[in-house]
């Protein structure tokens, strides 16, 4: 590959990068989820089948996020965080994109780079549009009646995330 052509691979990928943040934060701005939440099944990192219907009475953060996404990254250390200082008060579950990305095949190694405490599961394309995720990271907060009280796309902050989950318990 000549010079060229790397240069150009850079760019291309610097620039996609660029535009999900942008995306990211232009989102933030969109009108908040509300109503019942969506109990899905799912798969989980060890390819067994996991269902949302187990954590109902709990106030449940889902966190829609791709392995690739630079604001995602971002998040995990605060949803450590939070799983640290609530325990099983609060169920966190990251929400895995569906596309089949390299990081699909090495979750599990990068569940382990970043020290993540909290479930992975893997999304998939009717997940994503029952709750009308269009940009990662989003998180959707459930209450213990089954009612989504809370979302955010794009990086949010611990203390904020604090708040909302306290007000629930």
């Amino acid at each position: 590959m000549n010079k060229k052509t790397k240069k150009l691979i850079t760019n291309i990928v610097i620039y996609s990068i660029l535009g999900a943040v942008v995306v990211g934060f232009l989102y933030k701005k969109s009108p908040k989820l509300s109503g019942p939440a969506y109990f899905f099944e799912s798969k989980n990192m060890q390819n067994e089948k996991v269902t949302l219907d187990k954590y109902k009475g709990k106030v449940i953060l889902l966190d829609f996020w791709g392995t690739w996404c630079p604001p995602c990254r971002k998040m995990i250390p605060k949803l450590v965080d939070l799983k640290k200082e609530y325990g099983d008060k609060v169920v966190i579950i990251g929400v895995h994109e569906p596309n089949n990305f390299p990081g699909n095949r090495n979750l599990r190694l990068f569940a382990k780079k970043f020290k993540i405490n909290y479930p992975l599961w893997y999304g998939s394309r009717d997940v994503l549009m029952k709750y009308h995720i269009k940009s990662f990271p989003t998180m959707v907060i459930i209450d213990k009646d089954g009612e989504i009280r809370y979302t955010a796309t794009g990086t949010e902050s611990k203390r904020k995330l604090k708040k909302v989950i306290d007000d629930l318990l």
